[in-house]
């Protein structure tokens, strides 16, 4: 099985290019399952890169595999600028499928925690605050 690995802190901020990131896309083809957006994979990637992950997420990663290579491998191929983006996504369904029994974020409690999650901010009055 491809194994995830620790990337550099550099590498996880700005994203991995050229070598490094060939080096981190699996080595086989992309089963199709992954590539029309709507896996439920798919879907986990694509609220980690718009809306970044909730404080408390926890990655349950399979045997064998280390959760913060994981992330950090992950991490590294969702902040590249290559390829494009519905092939980052597909790449990264698929690689969490293979290292992730599953993801459990944290509940949402109220509206305006929802908000916080997104990265929003509310505006309030004076009359709000009374």
């Amino acid at each position: 099985m491809f194994m995830p690995r620790v990337t550099t802190d550099a590498v996880r901020a700005f994203g991995a290019y050229g070598e490094e990131l060939r080096s981190l896309l699996p080595p086989d083809d992309i089963p199709e399952r992954f590539c029309d957006g709507t896996d439920p994979w798919c879907k986990v990637v694509d609220r980690w890169f718009f809306e970044g992950l909730p404080q408390g997420t926890l990655f349950y990663t399979k045997e064998g595999v280390s959760a913060e290579a994981a992330y950090k491998h992950v991490a590294s191929i969702l902040r590249s600028w290559e390829p494009r983006h519905e092939d980052k996504t597909a790449t990264c369904a698929y690689l969490l499928w293979l290292w992730v029994e599953k993801v459990e974020f944290p509940p949402v409690k109220t509206e305006l925690d929802a908000v916080k999650t997104i990265g929003g901010s509310v505006q309030t009055s004076a009359k709000d605050e009374q």
